[in-house]
């Protein structure tokens, strides 16, 4: 029922008279094939939460307390409760004999869950300052303001490969049974300083009584509950004796339980909880449901996602020297990646591709741009190839030097690739003249063989000129 829209009144003024009117579409334009109405309305009047410093009275309605509305002495959390029919709307008339700082909290209900409809709601009130403005608030429940929720659904299961529960066994039963570590374990990691609310809750039960033999009065409900421990660090599943952080809700056979754990604080090791059922091998789907203040991070506890240790290095020489080697070994990358740009396109010069002849050749394909290796964190305690005499310090002569050592070893390395360049075009120029000399042999074999046919054409014209 929480998950239902609920919208805050605020009355601030005694005697306030309210008109509210629930509808939902016409049968005749919907379902219902235009007979009946396939779906009840209904909607509550709830005692919403009270104001503090949280701003809980902003927020939806969690936990209802249990009573009577029409009972003055313990009415509970109910205030006001419009019974559900097959119609097109419902409506009522509420008086709040007092104003409260407490907003209540209207909300409208499906009789049945999982049903859809859309639907409006219609508030009237008497103006009796007659200023044009209303004598009462009334407010969605904003999401920035709600409590921040998270939903993890799961199963009880008594495992096997075509187990629609689960292939994994998960059905451990209550705490003192020897599997209860076997039930599904859930981790909750905080933030900061949170108040948590937990539901679970169960779903995919059959309420349609009809296709039982016998009196039922209820569906068959497991009893149910769930512990709330303290963790042992990271996806760290819990066996032996845990310790306890609360206690769990008192096992019910019901649809669901839930627990207000409080104030919580962040813990290194997380704080971990446990549903499971009283008895073990009872199989059924669940949903646990976390309402907190802030953000958090609930999931389901899975050992591999957890890694091993890293190790660490407390050595900087070795470090620096890695850093040098893995420097050097990407420059080294980079330059025959730069080489292999350069061959595919010289390969190009050989290939003549669109080349007329009498017609200027294409030009040449832009030359590739040089790789650049990644900058390497300097070590004050290495020395430089500029530094000649090895002092640490780099004279303007020895600059000069090695400026002079390096431009005659990229001028080398200019040549080598002009000669690799005339080496390339030479070959391409060979290949040319090769194929040149097949296209020429094939021309001849092909005036050879038309010779060859006139001859048999004319030996077979006068063998039949003698046989006439």
């Amino acid at each position: 029922w929480r998950n239902n829209n609920q919208w805050l009144l605020f009355i601030t003024r005694p005697k306030t008279k309210l008109i509210i009117k629930l509808t939902q579409p016409d049968a005749r334009k919907s379902s219902g094939h235009g007979r009946h109405y396939s779906n009840a309305i209904g909607f509550y009047l709830l005692k919403g939460n009270a104001p503090n410093a949280a701003g809980d009275e902003k927020r939806r309605k969690l936990i209802v307390k249990d009573g009577d509305a029409d009972d003055e002495d313990d009415p509970g959390d109910f205030v006001f409760q419009k019974e559900p029919r097959y119609s097109k709307q419902v409506l009522a008339e509420y008086t709040f004999e007092e104003a409260s700082d407490t907003p209540f909290v209207l909300l409208p209900y499906l009789f049945e869950p999982g049903r859809e409809s859309l639907f409006k709601i219609s508030i009237l009130s008497d103006d009796r300052d007659d200023d044009g403005e209303p004598d009462f608030g009334f407010q969605e429940v904003k999401p920035e303001e709600d409590w921040k929720k998270i939903v993890l659904h799961d199963a009880w299961s008594k495992g096997g490969e075509a187990n629609p529960f689960g292939a994994q066994f998960s059905a451990g039963g209550g705490l003192g049974g020897p599997t209860w570590h076997k039930n599904a374990q859930f981790q909750i990691s905080l933030r900061q300083t949170t108040r948590c609310f937990v539901f679970l809750e169960l779903r995919e039960v059959v309420t349609d009584m009809r296709a039982k033999e016998g009196l039922q009065t209820e569906p068959d409900y497991p009893t149910i509950s769930f512990a709330v421990f303290e963790g042992r660090g990271n996806h760290v599943p819990l066996d032996g004796t845990p310790t306890h952080i609360l206690p769990g809700p008192q096992p019910s056979r019901g649809d669901g339980v839930y627990l207000e754990l409080g104030p919580l604080e962040p813990r290194n090791d997380k704080i971990v909880l446990i549903p499971f059922t009283d008895v073990p091998n009872v199989e059924h789907k669940y949903a646990l449901t976390l309402y907190t203040d802030y953000e958090c991070e609930f999931e389901k506890i899975d050992p591999s996602l957890v890694l091993a240790p890293c190790i660490q290095c407390d050595n900087k020489a070795l470090m620096q020297r890695m850093k040098k080697k893995l420097a050097e070994v990407e420059a080294k990358m980079g330059y025959l990646q730069s080489k292999e740009e350069v061959v595919r396109a010289r390969s190009l010069l050989g290939q003549r591709v669109g080349y007329v002849a009498g017609q200027a050749p294409p030009p040449m394909p832009a030359a590739p741009t040089p790789y650049q290796p990644p900058a390497v964190e300097a070590d004050p305690t290495e020395t430089h190839a500029e530094d000649l005499d090895g002092d640490g310090v780099v004279t303007a002569a020895e600059l000069a030097e090695f400026t002079r050592t390096v431009q005659e070893q990229a001028q080398a390395k200019h040549s080598e690739y002009r000669a690799a360049i005339g080496a390339v075009k030479d070959e391409g120029d060979a290949l040319e003249a090769q194929v040149a000399s097949v296209r020429e042999s094939m021309r001849a074999g092909e005036a050879r063989l038309s010779e060859a046919q006139k001859k048999r054409l004319e030996e077979k014209r006068a063998a039949r000129a003698r046989r006439s």
